[in-house]
């Protein structure tokens, strides 16, 4: 019995650093995400820019 609660323990403790690096992973990638949008927007605006500027050399 003691030794079953031994490996119940370890397993939580795995799962739970499991859970930790990927709590981790996830914030990298809304991090990585957030950034890809702003240059997605960034990208926009400028094509935005320079559309208005062919329409108004037309």
């Amino acid at each position: 019995m003691e030794n079953e609660v031994s490996q119940l323990n370890e397993v939580i403790s795995a799962l739970k650093e499991e859970k930790v690096n990927l709590e981790k992973s996830l914030y990298s990638n809304q991090q990585q995400l957030a950034k890809l949008q702003e240059e997605k927007s960034d990208v926009l605006r400028e094509l935005d820019i320079q559309r208005s500027s062919v329409s108004t050399l037309q």
